[in-house]
């Protein structure tokens, strides 16, 4: 499920910079944050990092739209356009 954050939402946890978190099926191997910047790749894997990552990731998404608002916003927008 995508969801769009508008620039209505100004500021936010993630501002900083698009990152992934990279969850696995097994127990055994941890999750990491993928983190990919004009000039520079960091993999991390220092659990308390990667919390941080997963608490920005939770509140960022709160501030999204919902899924069906989401299409909407892009359907306007897109309508808009043309």
């Amino acid at each position: 499920m995508r969801r769009v954050l508008p620039f209505s939402a100004g500021a936010h946890p993630a501002f900083g910079g698009p990152f992934q978190v990279l969850s696995f099926p097994s127990p055994r191997l941890p999750d990491l944050v993928w983190q990919e910047i004009l000039t520079s790749i960091d993999i991390i894997d220092q659990s308390v990092r990667v919390t941080d990552y997963l608490v920005t990731f939770a509140e960022t998404r709160e501030l999204a739209l919902g899924s069906d608002e989401s299409v909407d916003l892009i359907r306007r927008i897109a309508k808009e356009m043309t």
